[in-house]
């Protein structure tokens, strides 16, 4: 499920390429401690995501290569370590047959497979997520159940939140509010003298030792500058038009998690069902509070609940392979049936979209695309057949491997198949085909500013500037690209002619920036002299 689209997919807009060119930088500048896009700090992240790539980029790969994959290769390993800790840690409570579930679900799920494509933060963060909580659940277990709680798992609790710090820096929020739920559920405050909270809090501290090198680095206050640029503007309101209302999490979780959506009621009526015992009372613990505070949030990204979906897949794993075991009431029993006609109407938009997307990218109709819409199709209905038959386990593995079997296609062929898409692979194989940028002479790009423009030629290779900025530096310096999207193509013209500049269109590029939902038309110039 994650392996697919490894090597063949270009780096995607818009978050990705950030990550990566600012990786790049490091590994080009020896300066691992400096986190720049270009001239630019980016202080939004904190450093731990852009060492891992670096690290694979040194071992794999050099900054001249413009290929996705050795960024991309963190993501993936914290997606396929996120699938066998959860494993790992499932098996501590419930048979294996559950933890396989629970580990296969969690694999098979949309949003975990997106992710792990991406070079972003997710992924990884999950993993670190996933052994915090797992510490942590052990930890409760054998305190409630008055049994020795060996230093490894307090130590390990402290210092995977650590490292999710370093990573993304949210691991707390989780912990914490997983230890606040627990108080509130169990009427008392043992959890924090279970995990040494005094001691762990020492522990956390010295962790952040990093921001001194990163701010003397970056010549700022790296804290405040990712508190105040990236953190305050998402809790103050919904930050770069990701504002969505209470409820958006759960509209769009049968989507992010196919193929485990058609069974979470009967997970959360197993939770319900149990809700005394401490090991589901944990589960709960981790997935109610989190849950609220990312509902109530303004800024909302489908990836923002993906560390409460392994707790999620655990109560689904247990509900489908004790299906026997439900006890049901109407409020889940009804739930339960709503679920069904959602879960069609889910598989219904994504088959459409298979096929709907390659046509209107490329203008043509595509098998693959066919195949993957109708395997998750018949999948759904065989899911469907069995549920109501009561064939749990095996209705659970139609969803599963319908999905491996529809998704690995989409992934490894069919995407980057649809070549409008890539624009800024599109735009650099056009400008590498007539000439060579420098550093002195580097494109400029009036009217298309995306990050993987820069990612796909070179650092110092492309200026984002305006059409007067553009003809000014015509003027004076020895640039010989221009590239110009339709809306400001008449100005730069205009100013040319005025300022006896000579610009020879060489070749238009058409094609879909999905950031902004456009499609885009560019037009390259050479200047001549």
């Amino acid at each position: 499920m994650l392996l697919p689209g490894l090597f063949s997919l270009p780096i995607i807009d818009r978050d990705a390429p950030h990550f990566a060119q600012a990786t790049r930088q490091m590994v080009e500048t020896g300066n691992y401690w400096q986190i720049n896009f270009q001239d630019k700090p980016r202080h939004l992240k904190p450093p731990g995501i852009y060492w891992l790539q670096a690290g694979f980029v040194k071992a794999f790969s050099t900054t001249q290569s413009h290929k996705a994959w050795p960024y991309r290769m963190p993501s993936v390993l914290g997606g396929l370590l996120s699938i066998l800790f959860l494993f790992f840690f499932t098996r501590k409570f419930y048979s294996d047959k559950v933890a396989i579930f629970a580990a296969i679900f969690l694999g098979s799920s949309l949003l975990l497979i997106i992710e792990s494509h991406l070079v972003v933060t997710d992924a990884v963060l999950l993993l670190t997520m996933i052994l915090m909580q797992g510490a942590l659940w052990q930890i409760y277990v054998k305190g409630r159940n008055q049994e020795p709680i060996h230093f490894s798992l307090i130590a390990l609790f402290w210092l995977a939140m650590g490292a999710g710090i370093l990573i993304k820096g949210i691991t707390p929020l989780v912990g914490f509010l997983t230890m606040f739920g627990l108080c509130v559920f169990d009427r008392n405050f043992a959890i924090f003298r279970y995990s040494r909270f005094g001691l762990g809090l020492i522990l956390l501290v010295l962790s952040l030792s990093w921001l001194i090198p990163v701010s003397i680095a970056g010549h700022s206050n790296f804290l405040w500058d990712m508190i105040h640029k990236d953190v305050a503007p998402k809790l103050a309101g919904g930050q770069e038009s990701h504002g969505m209302p209470p409820g958006y999490f759960m509209i769009i979780f049968s989507l992010m998690f196919w193929s485990g959506a058609l069974f979470i009621w009967r997970g959360y009526q197993w939770g319900w069902q149990q809700r005394k015992n401490p090991v589901e009372r944990f589960l709960w613990a981790w997935i109610i509070p989190s849950w609220i505070f990312f509902a109530i949030v303004p800024t909302k990204l489908p990836e923002y609940v993906l560390p409460v979906y392994p707790a999620i897949a655990i109560l689904i794993a247990k509900a489908v392979v004790d299906s026997k075991q439900l006890q049901w009431n109407k409020f889940f029993l009804y739930l339960n049936r709503f679920q069904y006609g959602v879960f069609v109407l889910y598989g219904l938009i994504l088959a459409g979209l298979l096929l709907y997307v390659p046509y209107f990218i490329n203008k043509q109709f595509s098998y693959i695309a066919l195949f993957s819409a109708s395997v998750i199709i018949l999948s759904m209905v065989f899911a469907l057949c069995n549920v109501y038959f009561e064939q749990i386990k095996r209705a659970a593995l139609f969803t599963i491997f319908g999905s491996a079997i529809a998704f690995f296609p989409v992934w490894q062929v069919l995407l980057p198949s649809l070549k409008p898409l890539w624009v800024s692979k599109n735009v650099a194989t056009v400008v590498h085909h007539f000439g060579e940028l420098t550093n002195s002479s580097p494109l400029l790009s009036v009217g298309y500013s995306e990050p993987s423009l820069v990612f796909m030629t070179d650092t110092h290779h492309v200026k984002f500037v305006n059409a007067c900025i553009a003809i000014d530096l015509l003027k004076k310096q020895n640039q010989e690209f221009v590239l110009v999207d339709k809306h400001h193509r008449q100005q730069l013209i205009s100013l040319a002619k005025k300022n006896h500049i000579n610009l020879k269109p060489l070749q238009t590029i058409t094609g879909y920036n999905f950031s902004d939902g456009k499609w885009v038309q560019l037009t390259l110039y050479n200047h001549e002299k």
